[in-house]
């Protein structure tokens, strides 16, 4: 079985991204380069150095933390100086220049990843797309749990899977403790359960060799073929519309398993957590692709691969190394 992220230094990832830099404005423009923080802890230590609130850094996309990754982040009314000043372990900062715009989620353009996998006992070939799925990134061990029940209006589960504490069964005012952030995150991510349930579905009757790879809410289904049927699926939510198309069809099947109904998606009792409709690509190719092999400097007799590749944003790295490794 292949190794992934044995060290921090095996999975760099690097923004892409095309910032409006002026010679001075409100808006400071830094990289951050970061092992072993999240985005969200990185961010909440910066603020607290700089005896800021949080709200005053924006980012284009959140980063893991078993990586090394480089970040955009923009910060409102903090100078050059005071940026490069900065001294937290396991953080860097580089100026990078001024702006009048905060940066926002979804201004990111692409993901490059240099990523080495290990312990391998033969080569394999490069793939040139890959299954648009979320990984396991967006799911944890229970996330989607927690988001089905905000479907399912069933508040007091969530409350219990959250491990939060209420008075009175207002599970609603417990709820509200938690940042919306984080709410809205169980919420997409149980989304996105149902969209690789979608994918791994249009798979399964597109192609005639595919191969299967387990994860923590079920199995995913990888084509072997080079051919890439690409189309858009939706993200389910309150006002997608189901067409009597073959993906319509399928999710028909899967809500029907799920006991879920669209409207359900419309939480009225926590408003702000209800996105719109999005269609995601079925299919991603991987840009810029390049794959070589060396002997594995940290298991005796194995091969490492060095993988780089550009990815859209969004898009999993991890889901790569899984269509390339995974099945030998």
């Amino acid at each position: 079985m292949y190794v992934l992220k044995e060290i921090p230094e095996d999975f760099i990832v690097e923004e892409v991204i095309s910032l409006d830099l002026k010679d001075k404005g409100d808006y400071s423009y830094f990289l951050l380069e970061k092992t072993d923080w999240t985005t969200r802890n990185a961010i909440r230590a910066l603020a607290r150095r700089f005896r800021i609130k949080e709200k005053r850094f924006n980012i284009a996309g959140n980063k893991d933390r078993n990586a090394v990754t480089k970040q955009y982040v923009s910060v409102f009314k903090i100078g050059k100086n005071a940026l490069e000043r900065i001294k937290i372990n396991g953080l860097n900062i580089k100026f990078i220049g001024f702006g009048d715009e905060r940066l926002k989620l979804g201004k990111l353009e692409a993901n490059k990843f240099e990523i080495v996998v290990r312990n391998l006992d033969k080569k394999c070939e490069k793939v040139s797309f890959i299954p648009n799925y979320f990984d396991e990134q967006r799911f944890s061990s229970k996330n989607p749990l927690i988001g089905k029940a905000f479907v399912k209006k069933d508040f007091k589960e969530a409350c219990s899977l959250l491990m939060l504490d209420y008075e009175n069964n207002d599970y609603i005012g417990a709820l509200r403790k938690v940042d919306r952030w984080l709410l809205r995150f169980y919420l997409n991510s149980y989304q996105s359960y149902l969209f690789n349930e979608a994918l791994k579905e249009y798979i399964r009757r597109n192609y005639k060799e595919v191969f299967q790879v387990d994860y923590s809410f079920g199995s995913l289904l990888f084509p072997k073929s080079r051919k890439m049927l690409n189309i858009k699926i939706p993200i389910p939510t309150y006002n997608t519309v189901l067409e009597n198309d073959e993906i319509g069809l399928i999710y028909n099947e899967i809500l029907e398993k799920e006991n879920v109904i669209l409207s359900d998606f419309k939480v009225s009792q926590m408003p702000e957590l209800v996105t719109d409709t999005v269609y995601r690509d079925a299919f991603v190719k991987l840009n810029d692709a390049n794959l070589d092999f060396y002997d594995d400097d940290l298991h005796a007799n194995k091969l490492k691969a060095k993988f780089s590749f550009n990815l859209p944003s969004g898009s999993y790295a991890t889901i790569a190394v899984k269509a390339c490794f995974a099945d030998f």
